[in-house]
């Protein structure tokens, strides 16, 4: 019998201790994906300006060679043209905006002018969801 009740003794201290979770110090940005049907051409010049309710990007370039300007902070941009093929496919913003405008213009002329007010997230959280921070991942197809 003593051997039973020092069993089930241990049994009960088995799952005792600390209950908090131990947290890393992961990072995570929130990103939009901007995918555009349309394809440009290598060849040209292009201006990519995204309206956000609280401020503007822009990027410019060429084939390959696009620079973006915002507000970003010292190791990131803001913003991305992702490049495949020589040809624009994407704008990816660091960014979870509601709402924003899209405007792709060569030589002065707009190719694209396109408003989206339904953006659908995704949260990720690379520490879990008990640990900060949480960051929200979208996709959207102009």
């Amino acid at each position: 019998m003593r051997r039973l009740v020092l069993a089930f003794s241990l049994l009960g201290f088995g799952g005792c201790g600390d209950d908090t979770q131990s947290c890393t110090t992961a990072g995570c940005f929130d990103q939009l994906t901007i995918d555009l049907a349309q394809s440009f051409s290598p060849d040209d010049a292009y201006d990519v300006t995204v309206e956000l309710a609280d401020e503007t990007i822009t990027c410019s370039g060429q084939g390959d060679a696009f620079q973006c300007d915002g507000v970003g902070n010292a190791d990131y941009s803001p913003a991305a043209v992702n490049i495949q093929g020589g040809q624009v496919r994407s704008v990816v913003l660091m960014r979870a905006p509601k709402t924003f405008r899209l405007v792709i213009e060569s030589g002065g002329s707009p190719i694209v002018d396109e408003t989206v007010d339904t953006i659908s997230y995704s949260s990720v959280y690379p520490n879990g969801p008990e640990c900060g921070p949480a960051c929200h991942s979208g996709q959207v197809q102009l």
